[in-house]
């Protein structure tokens, strides 16, 4: 319930700081089609796990077992559950920080894996589907003559409905909920130069980038494929303006004791990763590199489904009130897809790395 607090929080900050002065009760539009849109989300994912039979391994088991353990574990001794879950949030790979939202509706089920995957579609996803129609809203503010009452809708339908999203969602893999941080780091950087250092915004894409991490490793990837094109970004408009100097120096009061807080809480969690030979441990799944993972993205998204995402991109790149930010989305995507493939190859569920960037040019389609 505190997790769920402070995502709500972090939610509603973000929502005031991008779009000052409006109230989300104010936008019938908006709310209505997150509210419908949710509902339909859902559904959808209760209807595709319910009615099927299904026998569930691996990765798909993960956050299912962590579960159990989690429950199992204060049902011990509070001590000891506290000590396991630190364990897996400092140290482990898959970490408990998604099952802490999970748990409260979770602990009225009968503890079934359906129940499991119903409840993560309610507490995670919901909040994710809010978040990334909080960056439509702003891309639609960037662009002429948008029809807020179709396009709404026609965004939410795109989230739910995309098949690189259920799949995942619907076998045990509540991976899609770092989306919601992803998109609360897009937004909160979307129009911040380091002018000045404005510090509820800084903690606020400090928090969400320290969530980020914990929700799965692989993430990481964006984070550093992201900062690097956005510092990269901002430096160039700080020349530009003539204002490197005092723009340097915020982004540094800024990032080294980020940095150095981030890698010091996790540093168990960076030991694991840096001592760890994920090529090895992976190489049965590894598919190949940047080529042939390519191919696979054409393979598993569609012919259709990457032509429309590229139409999106020409019109964000042609309006140049969007140029920017489609730049930054796409060399961040690019680069995250460079890093994670030297190693592993993209899963259904690590393809949500790329999402973003998707979800930015559909949008734009849209």
């Amino acid at each position: 319930a505190v997790c769920m607090g402070g995502l709500c929080l972090l939610l509603h900050f973000t929502w005031q700081t991008v779009f000052p002065g409006q109230r989300v009760a104010q936008d019938k539009t908006f709310l209505r089609s997150w509210l419908a849109g949710s509902a339909v989300g859902v559904a959808v994912i209760a209807a595709l796990v319910c009615y099927r039979q299904t026998v569930y391994s691996d990765d798909a088991i993960n956050y299912f077992a962590k579960q159990t353990l989690l429950f199992g574990s204060f049902g011990q001794s509070g001590f000891y559950g506290i000590h396991v879950l630190l364990e897996s949030l400092l140290t482990a790979d898959y970490k408990m920080f998604m099952n802490l939202f999970i748990s409260v509706p979770y602990l009225f089920t009968g503890h079934s894996i359906n129940a499991f995957m119903v409840c993560y579609a309610i507490t995670c996803f919901v909040p994710m589907w809010f978040a990334l129609l909080m960056g439509a809203k702003y891309l639609a503010q960037q662009l002429p003559a948008c029809h807020t009452a179709l396009y709404y809708p026609l965004c939410m339908a795109v989230m739910v409905l995309w098949p690189m999203f259920l799949w995942p969602a619907t076998h045990g893999m509540p991976d899609a909920f770092g989306l919601t941080f992803a998109a609360v780091i897009a937004l909160l950087c979307a129009d911040y130069r380091f002018e000045t250092l404005p510090w509820p915004r800084l903690l606020a894409i400090f928090a969400a980038t320290f969530a980020l991490i914990l929700t799965r490793r692989w993430y990481m990837f964006w984070i550093l494929a992201f900062y690097a094109v956005y510092v990269l970004a901002v430096l160039v408009g700080a020349v530009r303006r003539k204002t490197l100097g005092s723009t340097l120096k915020h982004m540094l009061l800024f990032g080294v004791p980020s940095a150095v807080i981030i890698v010091g809480a996790l540093l168990p969690t960076f030991k694991t990763i840096l001592t760890t030979d994920y090529a090895d441990i992976y190489g049965a799944y590894y598919g190949g590199g940047f080529g042939n993972n390519c191919l696979g993205q054409l393979r598993t998204q569609g012919l259709i489904w990457l032509v429309l995402c590229a139409a999106g991109l020409v019109w964000l790149l042609y309006c140049r009130s969007t140029r920017a930010q489609a730049i930054v989305a796409a060399a961040a995507s690019l680069g995250a897809m460079v890093l994670f493939t030297r190693t592993q190859s993209l899963g259904d569920h690590q393809s949500l790395i790329l999402a973003p960037f998707y979800l930015l040019m559909l949008f734009g389609l849209c």
